[in-house]
């Protein structure tokens, strides 16, 4: 389906084009958001993505068009964060373990290791807060991560590793959701 589109999309279909920012522009604003931690640059990030990816959508050979619109996105981000040279405030993290029960105790404990997850992913530098998001939000896989931010895959790897030991408890020990809908976080990956 992607490679219907992106084949419109190049024949100057202006629908196709549309219909490829439908479909990303949530996972786009996600990673941007997860990376900078300001909705507003992120809303930015997430349009200077479309319009570089419209202007580069020709040299799409046969790459996977959702992790190539997210390591755009990335790109982008972690420009404007170098650009900024401050620490970004992270606004917190919408993590919502996957459904339970309608249990009043299940929900609300769900909704407290929410909220430690979140000020637990807050509290880590950028590079690592990155790598969750690259990882959980944007569902890259490790080699795709390491191809993105031109690291080795082991450094990938223990950056990863690091990350979720530094949130400690407040790591899910099972699969859960984030708010966007998409699987992550999941201490076995």
């Amino acid at each position: 389906m992607d490679a219907d589109l992106v084949t419109r999309a190049l024949s100057g279909e202006k629908a196709a084009f549309a219909e490829i920012v439908g479909q990303y522009q949530n996972k786009v604003f996600s990673v941007a958001k997860g990376v900078l931690g300001s909705r507003e640059d992120a809303l930015d990030v997430a349009q200077e993505t479309f319009l570089r990816a419209y202007r580069k959508l020709p040299t799409l050979r046969g790459e996977n068009l959702s992790a190539w619109l997210c390591r755009i996105a990335t790109n982008i981000a972690l420009d404007l964060l170098r650009k900024q040279k401050n620490q970004v405030l992270w606004e917190e993290f919408d993590f919502q373990p996957a459904p339970a029960t309608e249990n009043p105790d299940a929900v609300l404990l769900a909704s407290e290791q929410s909220t430690a997850l979140s000020r637990a992913v807050e509290s880590l530098p950028p590079a690592y807060r990155s790598m969750i998001v690259l990882r959980h939000v944007a569902e890259l896989s490790y080699q795709e991560i390491a191809d993105q931010l031109e690291l080795p895959l082991s450094q990938v790897k223990n950056r990863l590793l690091r990350a979720r030991r530094s949130c400690g408890n407040n790591w899910p020990k099972t699969t859960g959701r984030c708010s966007n809908g998409m699987q992550g976080l999941s201490s076995s990956d």
